[in-house]
């Protein structure tokens, strides 16, 4: 993992060879808030290497322990892995910007999904 520095001590970890990024805690929603950031953190990598990750195989880079597979409750398409001790985030490569651009079309579909729970 590379270490990618936005702002002062905001430092994003991204793999190099496939472009998966790693959030610790509230990491994520302090780089959609930083004009251009998911741009610079998400973006294609240039070392050839694995596409995506396999389940079943990933342990969190800060504690070890494995890794939970979830999915977005706002975007359901989008799919995440994080630690249940320390609560941080993978991503695979486009899931940031996918996250960052929550459309007026999911906004009504999420809505929908709220209501029809009820």
């Amino acid at each position: 993992m590379e270490k990618i520095c936005l702002q002062g001590n905001l430092y994003v970890d991204r793999c190099a060879a496939c472009g998966s990024m790693w959030f610790d805690p509230h990491e994520m929603e302090r780089v959609v808030k930083i004009e251009g950031a998911v741009d610079i953190v998400d973006r294609k990598v240039d070392t050839p290497g694995r596409q995506t990750w396999v389940t079943g195989e990933l342990c969190c880079p800060r504690d070890k322990s494995p890794l939970i597979h979830v999915v977005d409750p706002q975007q359901q398409h989008v799919e995440m892995h994080t630690c249940g001790k320390c609560s941080g985030i993978l991503l695979d490569r486009g899931e940031l910007q996918d996250l960052a651009d929550f459309t007026i079309k999911e906004r009504v579909i999420h809505i929908f999904r709220k209501i029809a729970k009820k």
